[in-house]
């Protein structure tokens, strides 16, 4: 198909400077996968190229040389992105990507045949090539657009909105990278080996990153026994002031057996994040690593996960928008991830670094007995954003498969780390019952067996005084069929608050008399 150069008619600028975005972001995310065929791969993936068992995983993108050039595309692939973005606001679809066929310059039918993988220097057998879908999207919600991209199983990365003067924002478009598998020859274990892949097709880009280390790591802690991972240990432990400021929210939530899931929430302003433009390529180290110590110092639980733009595999873009500002979209500004976590107090330390400087919070955790027999209550989490649920048909394959979002009556809902409110902010409580009789005895249409309650008060911090008092309320409306956990969402009216520092207390009772203990949240409004 014949290319054009984007003109006045065929693209607004705007447009286009997204669209470099949506392209480039491509690769600096969904970056290593298991060795399966695309239609049954779940394996989330990181920044880093894979030791799995005995082999070595490439994620590869290759890309057609002139249709890359951003400037030149195709009437037709205009048009998909065009159409794409306006059938799936038509239907009111949160999580949004474009149809793979909208951009050309993606090869995707190469075969095994086509590639070549040498480590260092020395030509490899490969073993498997699989496809595989990026975990990358585009979130509509109440605040407007921005764009969430995730490297692990239980942790995402969010960006800033998207200016909501331009008129349409396309998706990132739902190409599939390439997962070279090979066994690599026998090397000491921490030892690390230049990786190069071409392929067998003339005019072609070829991204992938170009080293690897023999260190098996977990899914959900990528960094770990990696230059950048041991930069960020050493920050962890550093008594150097923080110098990148760091909000946080932690929240004990419960997984639909009664199993207990701890959500945290970090925010940040993207425009104190380091990054360089190196040969018209954005360059950026962005990684988070974070700890759960237990009161003896034992460690409990690790994770760590990198956002974008590593040094030898940048994010792509033409030079003209060097200065033009537009890298807020590609710099995170929030990230949240999940922590499995037995009973018990810890102190949870996590550290975001860009690579030359870093912010850090220390934060008390206490998780209760998890007695999966008696009546129970999460923490209070206060939320400002929220969107709808999308089906299955549109989020499959794309969303981190074991991050468990906070979902109640179809509608999702994000933590905030600034709880600070202006007036007429959206502000909604988002909390889970757990009730286990509900499970064995799913409630008939219309009955709420046990008639599980909630009691919200809301008081100023200042005087003492009630503001808000539902005295206790029937959770009927919030419960679903066999299903022993209860999320409920009450929003509060923050303009009929006076400005000042509130607690926003929760607790839950049933009709035998179970009675859990108050849990709170504090917020101020301004």
């Amino acid at each position: 198909m014949n290319g054009m150069k984007s003109s006045a008619e065929s693209a607004p600028r705007s447009l286009k400077k997204i669209e470099w975005l949506i392209r480039g972001f491509a690769l600096t995310s969904g970056l290593c996968f298991a060795s399966v065929p695309f239609a049954a791969a779940q394996t989330e993936s990181s920044l880093a190229i894979r030791v799995e068992s005995n082999q070595v995983l490439v994620p590869v993108f290759v890309f057609d040389k002139q249709l890359w050039d951003l400037s030149t595309y195709s009437p037709a692939g205009y048009r998909c992105l065009v159409d794409s973005a306006k059938a799936l606001q038509e239907q009111g679809v949160s999580i949004r990507q474009a149809p793979a066929r909208c951009w050309e310059g993606v090869i995707q039918d190469l075969a095994p045949k086509d590639f070549r993988v040498f480590e260092d220097g020395v030509e490899q057998t490969i073993q498997n090539v699989a496809r595989r879908r990026r975990h990358w999207w585009q979130l509509f919600d109440n605040y407007g657009n921005h764009s969430e991209y995730s490297g692990t199983p239980i942790g995402k990365w969010s960006t800033a909105d998207f200016d909501p003067s331009v008129d349409w924002h396309w998706s990132p478009v739902a190409e599939e990278s390439y997962v070279i598998a090979y066994v690599p020859p026998h090397s000491a274990k921490g030892s690390c080996h230049q990786i190069k892949i071409s392929v067998d097709r003339r005019n072609v880009v070829v991204y992938n990153r170009s080293e690897y280390c023999n260190v098996q790591r977990s899914l959900s802690d990528p960094l770990a026994a990696t230059k950048f991972g041991q930069e960020l240990e050493s920050a962890l432990a550093s008594p150097t002031r923080p110098q990148i400021p760091v909000l946080a929210a932690s929240g004990v939530f419960f997984t639909d057996s009664g199993a207990l899931r701890v959500h945290l929430v970090l925010n940040f302003p993207q425009k104190s994040l380091h990054r360089e433009w190196l040969n018209g390529n954005l360059v950026a180290s962005i990684g988070v690593l974070g700890t759960a110590r237990r009161k003896d110092g034992t460690l409990a639980s690790r994770f760590s996960d990198q956002a974008c733009c590593p040094r030898d595999m940048p994010l792509a873009h033409l030079a003209e928008f060097q200065d033009s500002g537009d890298d807020r979209y590609a710099m995170p500004t929030r990230y949240e991830t999940q922590i499995d976590l037995p009973p018990g107090d810890y102190e949870l330390r996590v550290i975001l670094s860009d690579g030359k400087k870093f912010g850090r919070v220390d934060i008390p955790l206490s998780i209760e007995s998890d007695d999966k027999k008696q009546l129970d209550l999460s923490s209070v989490a206060l939320c400002k954003r929220y969107h709808r649920v999308d089906p299955p048909l549109y989020t499959d394959g794309i969303l981190p498969s074991k991050f468990v979002p906070l979902v109640s009556k179809g509608i999702e809902f994000t933590p905030a780390a600034d709880t600070t409110f202006k007036k007429r902010d959206p502000l909604f409580a988002y909390f889970e019952v757990y009730a286990p009789e509900l499970r064995a005895a799913p409630p008939a249409a219309g009955a709420a067996p046990a008639n599980v309650r909630f009691h919200l008060r809301i008081a100023n911090l200042a005087t003492g005084n009630l503001q808000i008092d539902s005295g206790p309320r029937p959770a009927t409306e919030f419960l679903h069929s066999g299903k022993a956990v209860i999320p409920i969402v009450q929003e509060v009216a923050t303009h009929d608050l006076p400005k000042g520092n509130y607690r926003l207390e929760v607790q839950a009772s049933d009709s035998a008399g179970n009675l859990t203990p108050w849990h709170a949240a504090t917020f101020t409004i301004r």
